[in-house]
């Protein structure tokens, strides 16, 4: 993949940065599956449902995400982030990083 097939247009796709599945979720907040179910229940996370899928609004997650360890990967936290545009570019120029990275490790 090239950097220059990653547009705004196309950057979502590249990185869904809206909703999260239960699965990503519950990563994201280092629980298990059946934590973010109990959540659910008790009205602190409120899903999407997509036909038998659920997804999850990211500012929801972010709130109850909590970094492992200084090394962890990073969380994207929307309200540090002044508007949308600034988030969407952040994500451009991460994912920018990760493929040029990925590049160069090839042979």
């Amino acid at each position: 993949m090239s950097t220059e097939s990653i547009t705004q247009p196309n950057i979502l796709k590249l990185y869904p940065a809206i909703t999260v599945t239960q699965k990503q979720a519950a990563d994201l907040m280092s629980v298990s599956i059946t934590t973010v179910r109990n959540y659910v229940k008790q009205g602190k996370l409120h899903p999407n449902i997509v036909g038998t899928r659920k997804f999850y609004d990211l500012d929801e997650v972010n709130a109850f995400a909590r970094p492992r360890n200084k090394n962890s990967k990073s969380i994207y936290l929307i309200a540090d982030v002044g508007d949308y545009e600034t988030f969407i570019n952040q994500v451009k120029n991460d994912v920018i990083k990760l493929i040029q990275l990925e590049q160069i490790k090839k042979p």
